[in-house]
């Protein structure tokens, strides 16, 4: 099964639990940007959000912080620093790609609750 379609059969499931179903998009759209390009996970995911645009957008806008992969700037930041290996590199990019998750599921539920 592809991406649209995990996102499309979780959506399908779950259409009558609005908190879950907006978690879920924040979270499958953050992972998703730490993989590929914000824009292009972003255009992957529109269709499939309804009225959860919000979501989406903390999502993928959240981009690749959490990973080398996940953002340009971070494959021009890790190829021009000598000193720095992967695992160090990651050792800072992961607390803070958790802290933009959690305030973005934070800030997401405020209008909700």
């Amino acid at each position: 099964m592809n991406i649209r379609g995990v996102l499309s059969y979780l959506m399908h499931t779950l259409r009558n639990e609005k908190l879950l179903t907006v978690l879920i998009i924040l979270l499958f759209s953050a992972f998703l940007s730490q993989l590929i390009s914000n824009v292009p996970a972003t255009i992957t995911l529109i269709n499939h959000v309804d009225n959860n645009w919000l979501a989406l957008a903390y999502g993928v806008n959240i981009e690749g912080v959490g990973t080398l992969i996940g953002s340009i700037a971070n494959i021009i930041i890790f190829r021009f620093i000598n000193n720095l290996d992967l695992k160090r590199f990651h050792l800072y990019l992961l607390p803070y790609f958790t802290v933009l998750l959690i305030t973005s599921i934070t800030l997401l539920y405020l209008p909700i609750v």
